[in-house]
Parts: C-alpha cells; structure tokens; sequence
C-alpha cells in the first residue's frame, strides 16, 4: 500500500499464483484490474473514459468489452468461437453483431429513429430496415433472387421482388402519385399505372402475343389503345374531344372509327362508308 503527498492512493496487491494488482488515483478515475493467469480475468474502471470491463479467458477464448462514455455499451462475446456481439449506444444508437463466423450478422442501429438489420450474409439473407425520417428499407433474400425494399420516405414505397425469376415490382407514393412496375423478362409483361395530378396511366406489354394496353387520364381526357400483333386490334377513347374508336384487323382489313356520333367503316374490298 503506498499514499502519497499529492493525495492520491496507490495500492497493490502482488500475488505470484493469482496475479492481483489494484489501483486507486488522485485524478477521481477508479482503475482496478484483476490478472490471473489461468482465467485471464482484466477489469478497469475509469471514471474519465467511463465503464471498461474485460473478461479474458486464454483458454475458452471468451472477451467481453463494457465501455459506458456517453451511454454507450460495448460487448464483445467469444472471439475465439466467432461470436461477436457489440451494442452501441450513442446519442441512442445501438448496434448487435453476431456470429461473424457463421455468417449471421444482425445490426440494429437507432439514430435520429433509424433501425438497421442484416441477417444472414453468408446465406444469402440480408434484412435491412431503415427508419430515418420515416423511411423503411426492407431487403430479403439476394442469393435466391427475393428483394423487398419499403421506402417511406415523404410517402414513397418502393418495391424490388424476385429479380432472379425476373419479376419486379415498384410502387412509388410521392406527393400522391402511385407507381406500379412489373417487368417479367421471360413473359415479357410490363405494367405501370401513374397517379400524378389526377392523371392515370395503365400500360400491360406482352411481347409473346403482342398485347398493349394504355390508358391515360388527363385533364379528364382517357385514352386506351389494345395492339394485338396477330389481331391487328386499336382503340382510343377521349373522354374530352369525343370517342374515338378504331379496330384495324391486318386479317380481313376492317377499320371502325367512331367520331362524334359518327361511324366510319374502312375495309380494302369497299373502300370508306361513312353511315350514322
């Protein structure tokens, strides 16, 4: 035991067999630490950095870190084994990793609201939910082709599904506007309805049989037009200007218009008829 004339207070405690050693300073941080060379146990405190605590454990190969400095947390768990948890609280983030061997990692991390989570990485999932200003990321599955992303951020929500098989899909909510995409590269289906300032747009495309369909309304005006590559089959509706209709068969060349209350037959054996 040794006191000194500055006022600090220095004690140690030397065992050859168990290997203690204490001490205490004048500067108000608490240092302990406890050494044993069979179990490898270390312990510190510090009231100037904060909370340490180590656990070491040569032969289980066991490590545990507790650092407390401004509310944050550290634990590290089994390096040996390859576990690993640490968890962070910093301006109230917090962040879990576990088992960096077997590849499963999870992370939570809560700044200004934002959750963050991986799961998985060596399996091929991956989840990640991210809630920063509202926003929400939701991420499945990248090796079997599965990707599920939630954005809500200013109220959109995106979407990715599937990319392997080649289905996709996006909704997007922005100041009101709705977006749905779906693109399958093998059927070759493309769908899309827009929602922006009242106005609808609907668009299927099938390239295997040739189908389209469009609708679109704005101003009040909506438009569909069908295109059927075997059919030959076209048609627009307007809501403003009047109905238009028109059916083109590339079979037996009949084309019906309808204007106004006006119906216009074109066909290539009797030229045009125009007939109420």
């Amino acid at each position: 035991m040794n006191v000194d004339s500055v006022g600090g207070i220095h004690i140690m405690n030397v065992d050859s067999v168990g290997g203690i050693h204490m001490n205490v300073d004048s500067v108000g941080g608490i240092h302990i630490m406890i050494v044993d060379s069979v179990g490898g146990i270390h312990m510190n405190v510090d009231s100037a950095d904060g909370i340490h605590f180590m656990n070491v454990d040569s032969g289980g190969g066991i490590h545990i870190m507790n650092v407390d400095r401004v509310g944050g947390i550290h634990m590290n768990v089994d390096g040996v084994g390859g576990i690993h948890i640490m968890i962070v609280d910093s301006a109230g983030g917090i962040h879990l990793n576990v088992d960096s061997v077997g590849g499963l990692h999870i992370m939570n991390l809560d700044s200004l609201g934002g959750i963050h989570m991986n799961v998985d990485s060596v399996g091929g999932i991956h989840i990640m939910i991210v809630d920063s200003a509202g926003g929400i990321h939701l991420n499945v599955d990248s090796v079997g082709g599965l990707h599920i992303m939630n954005l809500d951020s200013l109220g959109g929500i995106h979407m990715n599904v599937d990319s392997a098989d080649g289905i996709h899909f996006m909704n997007v909510d922005s100041v009101g506007g709705i977006h749905i995409m779906i693109v399958d590269s093998v059927g070759g289906i493309h769908i899309m309805i827009v929602d922006s300032v009242g106005g609808i747009h609907t668009m299927i495309v099938d390239s295997e049989c040739g189908i389209h369909i469009m609708i679109l309304d704005s101003v009040g005006g909506i438009h569909t037009m069908i295109v059927d590559s075997v059919g030959g089959i076209h048609m627009n509706v307007d809501s403003v200007v009047g109905i238009h209709t028109m059916i083109v068969d590339s079979v037996v060349g009949i084309q019906t218009k309808y204007t106004h209350r006006r119906w216009y037959r074109v066909s290539c054996f009797f030229g045009i008829e125009d007939f109420v």
